[in-house]
């Protein structure tokens, strides 16, 4: 039986930071490097990844250029290919939305496209007229360009947001730059709670999972640290059977799945087309008949995640998404 559910993630916070939105600014970024901005060079920001957009503007700021995973993805999906998809994965959670929604929240604004998020445009980006810009501490290329743009006079800030607590470490230092303490309390403090609840509480404890990510070429398992919609269920209690079977991770199978034969299999999409994803799982695994044979099938609990709020980071909803990993663990 294939069944869609929603979720999201979240854990702790830390930040090293002044005031609240008082003048100029200062920070230690996650490369260890101290920085201080002005309220002029906020108000021109250049954010080099969506999902460091989407703090920055859940925090308030605005962005004047962007990389163009910040507009490109998830493609468009209308009321009726959502009806289509959730009629053939028997779920309610494909929903009709705008290209880009996700990673911009729905605020595109006139910002500039800059080049891709893994090779940003250098040129156009000091032509925009930025005086901020917000990188990925993961991205070598980002470490790059930061040279160039810091020769131009551009100050840049390197973030890795990786899970929930990092979530909760960079909203506070943007909420500080935008002045914007009632956006961390909004965004931040009220979900913290409700996150360490859900973890208190270990739902999934006993029982093992496998996460999967699918795109239309290619169908693999994840470790704990390297997808955070695994990390969120490890984190409530649940065994990955991928974090100690590295064979799963390089070449997954029914046959390999069978051996752990764990309690729940969870889907992640990727890529341009989630349905062409979707297709590479039953082509790769369950049209295999021992697909029916395993416990999770049976038992109702093979799962596929939204990319809203697993293979994208669910911003806002981390709380809630935690809430609903949690019932599902605790069925």
């Amino acid at each position: 039986m294939k069944k869609l559910l929603i979720l999201a993630a979240a854990f702790a916070i830390a930040a090293h930071i002044h005031a609240w939105g008082a003048g100029a600014e200062s920070f230690t970024d996650d490369a260890g490097r101290k920085i201080t901005v002005t309220s002029e060079d906020t108000k021109k920001t250049a954010v080099l990844q969506g999902s460091i957009l989407s703090l920055w503007l859940l925090s308030g700021g605005e962005a004047m250029a962007a990389t163009d995973d910040c507009f490109s993805e998830p493609p468009e999906m209308t009321e009726k290919q959502a009806a289509e998809a959730n009629s053939e994965w028997e779920t309610d959670s494909f929903s009709a939305h705008k290209k880009g929604v996700f990673a911009m929240h729905g605020k595109t604004g006139n910002a500039a496209n800059v080049g891709t998020m893994m090779h940003p445009n250098a040129e156009l980006l000091i032509s925009s007229g930025a005086r901020f810009a917000l990188l990925s501490a993961n991205i070598q290329s980002h470490r790059s360009i930061a040279r160039i743009l810091e020769g131009a006079g551009i100050k840049c800030a390197f973030f890795d947001y990786d899970g929930f607590g990092s979530y909760m470490r960079i909203l506070k230092i943007f909420c500080a730059l935008n002045g914007r303490q009632d956006l961390f309390e909004r965004f931040g403090s009220a979900q913290q709670s409700r996150v360490a609840a859900a973890e208190s509480r270990k739902p999934g404890s006993g029982k093992t999972f496998i996460m999967i990510r699918a795109s239309s070429a290619s169908v693999s398992a994840k470790a704990s640290d390297s997808v955070p919609a695994a990390l969120m269920i490890k984190q409530l209690g649940a065994s990955n059977i991928a974090d100690t079977d590295s064979l799963l991770t390089e070449n997954l199978s029914v046959e390999k799945i069978m051996k752990d034969d764990p309690d729940f299999i969870f889907v992640i999409t990727m890529g341009a087309d989630e349905r062409k994803a979707l297709e590479s799982v039953r082509r790769t695994l369950s049209s295999n008949p021992a697909w029916a044979s395993l416990s999770a099938t049976k038992n109702g609990r093979f799962i596929v995640l939204p990319r809203e709020l697993f293979h994208f980071k669910p911003g806002a909803r981390w709380a809630e998404s935690y809430e609903i990993l949690e019932r599902i663990l605790g069925n």
